[in-house]
């Protein structure tokens, strides 16, 4: 069909292939060869006059079942063009020969070369002709041309064989997955290992050439990894063989394997053990193809691939066409020009991202940007803290400060309601025993969701936990004098001699206070209590629209108690791990190193050092790390599969979170006296300025922002979402840059002005 296609548009040059098609000549010699391809099914059945170049004869392809000259072949079989010969000299005296053995006829050659002087003719070329180059680079790789090929690449990977429906990978909060790359070239990075990493925790090990398989085997059997995911990246005999011994030693093997089709025969008994679950085809070894079969496997690409030829293992045959197709159920990862958006999106972030680090408005940051499903921007920026030489990356984790109120405790809040444990006008009370008899009674969840309890905006912990026997006067006053002489932040100086308490506070861990609030601070359960009671004793005001972090913290309470759980270990359970969020959490020094969280300030006076992996936020600090308004830690790629998740109706990965009406409901309710939704906020309609969203953010955008310099948001009308992870409070939160650069709504209008559909 396209060779009928290209001869009906009257096009004139048609390439001849190197391949063994039996259906139209059963000698095993390739087409380029065959007369009854070149001359009999090409010129005379389909009428093509134009033409014909053979591919290039040095290819082990035009010589493996040839005896002779490959030109004489070629010649013979009616090519006009003969590309690459090995010995052209050779190749000239065989041509020779061949006539004046009548092999070839003079008259022939004599037509060929009338052919090719006709076009050369017609083209202009009986003069000397000047090409111009001047974006011919930009010109072959458009935006069009490197989504055509990513799209090729992705829609060949081929699943041939899945047992128990095993791909896409489920379940993954269960799994301990190892990520195992056979026959790579020394010292290239493997995109595989990557991108496994951006769906689940996967270890990865490189097995190389002269590796040992039985102690890689006592290592995966170590790390007590229950699958494990080959990448065979060579299919010449000694990788064939280490994937053999592997599998024979390994049971749950998802196998990989990146070959061409005829190539991939060799792999037939590895791929019809019991031990390989899962087989998936790729037709060669490039990032490209490493990145889709990745992504195919977490169903971050829809299996849509077919096998192209008969592929026989043994007793096994797998039949051309053959190929197990399933839908993409995760995020994938793709170029802006895919999912219509301008790829010069990439370099504008670049440019805002730069831009603030270097004016100081933030250390580093990370961008994501997705739509239709697909990540188009997963960027990283900066350093974790300034001249600290540690880069930022996809892994980095930021404290998210407020945005925790839509992500942390909301989705925990969203989860009760999806179960019934309460209606929105339910009274928080019936759950928090500690309202009742007070004027907080009748608050309900509504309420507390839209900010509208009348509640202060938080509480002061510096007037809560410093000890008022060590210091006389004000703690706090608005400008320096001899007693206050701490400089907490613009406009607020401290006692000097002011200290910590030490009834709710330690300066050493116990089994009291088991719980790390700073580098030499530790509180415990009555910390916690301590900090609740204030809330359940706040001043109320007037009912009306006041935004407040002690509605968040009510709300983790009801949920605490409704569930019988902490809100860390309940999210984690239902939303976090499924979702294949390993890097969000409360507490992470409780599971990652520094080097891999973000600083925030230099806290002068309650904990006073540089705080490095314990939340930001006072009230959440010391209330153990674990609060309803803040104090949850994230990466973006982390948050992007939470909003994917709302965008999917509460679904993601093959597992449902929410039903389809609990995330209508908490995404699209609006406060009619503001700008909020049930814990989201909103474009503030007709009044962009007023917004913390950009101006171009349609009605429907929900999302939040962080006092850390976070943010998130998503806009069901285009079917995208946008993440900005900084840490802008660092090292302290005085910080004009931040607002004069005004990267997060930047960089939020640049998106929508590069939509191009």
């Amino acid at each position: 069909m396209p060779f009928r296609r290209y001869i009906d548009a009257g096009l004139s040059g048609m390439l001849t292939a190197h391949l063994f098609v039996p259906a139209i000549d059963q000698q095993l010699v390739p087409t380029t060869m065959s007369r009854k391809c070149v001359d009999g099914l090409l010129k005379q059945q389909m009428g093509f006059q134009g033409l014909i170049f053979t591919d290039a004869l040095t290819m082990e392809g035009a010589k493996k079942y040839l005896q002779g000259s490959a030109c004489v072949n070629a010649l013979q079989a009616g090519n006009d063009i003969l590309l690459m010969p090995a010995d052209a000299e050779g190749e000239v005296d065989a041509v020779m020969a061949a006539i004046a053995a009548g092999k070839l006829s003079q008259s022939d050659i004599d037509e060929h070369c009338r052919k090719v002087l006709r076009y050369k003719y017609a083209l202009g070329l009986t003069t000397q002709q000047q090409v111009p180059t001047a974006g011919l680079m930009r010109d072959l790789n458009s935006d069009h041309a490197q989504a055509l090929v990513r799209q090729l690449s992705a829609a060949t990977v081929t699943v041939v064989k899945n047992y128990k429906d095993l791909l896409p990978l489920g379940k993954l909060q269960s799994r301990r997955i190892a990520s195992v790359t056979i026959g790579a070239h020394g010292g290239v990075k493997a995109m595989f290992h990557d991108r496994c990493n951006d769906y689940a925790q996967a270890r990865a090990y490189d097995l190389k050439p002269d590796d040992d398989v039985d102690t890689l085997v006592q290592q995966l059997s170590a790390a007590r990894h229950n699958l494990v995911l080959v990448a065979a990246l060579s299919d010449d005999a000694d990788a064939v063989a280490q994937v053999a011994r592997l599998v024979k030693q390994c049971d749950n093997i998802v196998l990989s394997i990146f070959s061409k089709p005829y190539d991939i025969q060799r792999w037939g008994s590895v791929i019809t053990s019991s031990h390989v679950k899962a087989v998936v085809l790729a037709y060669d070894n490039t990032q490209l193809a490493q990145d889709h079969v990745a992504q195919t496997i977490f169903g971050g690409n829809a299996a849509t691939g077919n096998l192209p030829i008969a592929l026989h293992c043994g007793h096994k045959t797998y039949h051309a066409g053959h190929g197990i197709h399933y839908p993409a159920c995760r995020l994938g990862y793709a170029t802006p020009a895919e999912v219509g958006v301008n790829n010069r999106l990439l370099s504008q972030i670049d440019s805002v991202a730069r831009l603030g680090v270097r004016e100081r408005a933030f250390p580093g940051c990370q961008v994501i940007v997705a739509r239709h499903g697909k990540v188009i921007c997963k960027r990283a920026y900066g350093e974790t803290d300034f001249g600290n030489g540690i880069a930022v990356d996809d892994n980095t984790i930021y404290d998210l400060a407020s945005v925790s109120k839509a992500t942390g405790t909301l989705s925990a809040v969203m989860k009760a309601y999806d179960e019934g444990r309460f209606e929105l006008d339910d009274k928080v009370s019936k759950w928090v025993h500690g309202l009742r008899d007070t004027d907080k009674e009748d608050l309900t969840f509504r309420d507390l969701l839209y900010h509208e309890t009348g509640l202060p905006p938080s509480l002061s912990m510096w007037l809560m936990m410093m000890d008022t026997t060590t210091y006389r006067g004000e703690l706090i006053t608005s400008a320096a004098d001899a007693d206050h002489t701490i400089k907490i932040m613009a406009g607020a100086y401290g006692h000097k001699d002011a200290r910590l308490r030490t009834d709710i506070l330690s300066n050493q861990p116990s089994d009291r206070f088991n719980v790390a609030i700073a580098d030499g601070i530790w509180g415990g359960r009555m910390t916690y209590d301590s900090v609740m009671q204030h809330i359940y004793h706040a001043p109320l005001g007037k009912k009306r629209y006041l935004y407040s972090c002690l509605n968040f913290c009510l709300l983790a309470d009801a949920v605490q108690r409704m569930e019988h759980a902490p809100l860390n270990y309940f999210v984690n359970s239902y939303i976090f791990a499924p979702l294949g969020a390993y890097h969000t959490l409360y507490r992470p020094l409780t599971r990652f190193g520094r080097d891999q969280i973000a600083y925030t300030e230099v806290d002068t006076y309650l904990r006073r050092q540089h705080v490095h992996g314990y939340v930001h936020d006072e009230l959440s600090a010391f209330s153990g790390g674990v609060q309803g308004n803040a104090g949850l830690f994230s990466s973006g790629n982390d948050l992007a599969k939470l909003l994917q998740m709302w965008l999917n109706g509460g679904t993601y990965g093959g597992t449902r979170f929410y039903k389809p009406s609990t995330v209508e409901v908490f995404t699209t309710q609006k406060s009619p006296n503001s700008h909020r939704g049930l814990g989201f906020d909103k474009p503030v309609v007709g009044n962009p300025d007023a917004s913390n969203t950009c101006a171009e953010a349609t009605p429907a955008t929900y999302g939040h922002t962080g006092f850390t310099g976070t943010s998130f948001w998503v806009d069901p009308t285009n079917d995208m979402f946008y993440i900005f992870l900084s840490n802008r409070v660092s090292p302290t939160r005085s910080n004009p840059n931040f607002g004069r650069i005004s990267a997060r709504s930047h960089i939020h209008s640049l998106i929508y002005k590069n939509l191009v559909q």
